[in-house]
Parts: structure tokens; C-alpha cells; sequence
């Protein structure tokens, strides 16, 4: 069963850093959205460069080696298709908002 993440590679850092980490992810979890792109964004040449990375879901993971990359990679992905023992609980109400006083005026005692 396929996540709701969206993996995306940088071409340029495959040839570099990620081969096998694609690779091993294609391999281990066929059905899960991971494209390539030419450039994954202007901004993240010089980390292209220098470290193994992919976009999850918009978010940038790096890793100091390939093995780092592949560990966060598959972590994160053995949690999200892990079955929850526990059911979350239900995020609490909003708290009710008190009217607002002035700074100049003093709260009147009856």
C-alpha cells in the first residue's frame, strides 16, 4: 500500500551522491511516488553538491553519507506503515478566548 509521500530525487545528485539510496528505495518499496527531477530547486545547488538529499513531500532530508540518507529514508518510512498499538488521542478544544481590556483601563471591583 502505497504512502502519501512524495519522494524527489535531484539528477544531479544521483550522479554524485544518492544512486544507491534510489536504488534500494525503488526496491524496497515499489509502489511509493519517487520522481526525478533535472534540478530539485535553484536554492539547493551547493547542497546538491556536497550531500546526499531528496525532497519528502516538499521537505529537504540529508544525510552526511548515503547510508545516513537510506536509513533516515527507510525510518521514516517503516513508521508511517507501522500500525498504531495506541489510537492517537483527540486534539484538545480550542481555548475560549476572554475579553480584551486596555491598557489605560482597570478592571472595576465591585
Amino acid at each position: 500500500m502505497a504512502s502519501s509521500v512524495k519522494w524527489v530525487f535531484c539528477k544531479q545528485n544521483l550522479e554524485k551522491h544518492s544512486q544507491r539510496v534510489y536504488d534500494a528505495l525503488l526496491s524496497k518499496y515499489p509502489e511509493e511516488k519517487v520522481d526525478i527531477k533535472d534540478c530539485a530547486g535553484t536554492d539547493l545547488c551547493s547542497l546538491c553538491m556536497d550531500v546526499p538529499f531528496v525532497l519528502r513531500n516538499g521537505s529537504i532530508v540529508h544525510a552526511k553519507d548515503e547510508r545516513d540518507l537510506y536509513f533516515k529514508i527507510d525510518s521514516s518510512m517503516q513508521f508511517l506503515s507501522r500500525e498504531r498499538l495506541v489510537p492517537l488521542p483527540p486534539a484538545p478544544p480550542a481555548a475560549e478566548k476572554k475579553p480584551e481590556t486596555k491598557a489605560d483601563e482597570t478592571p472595576k471591583l465591585d
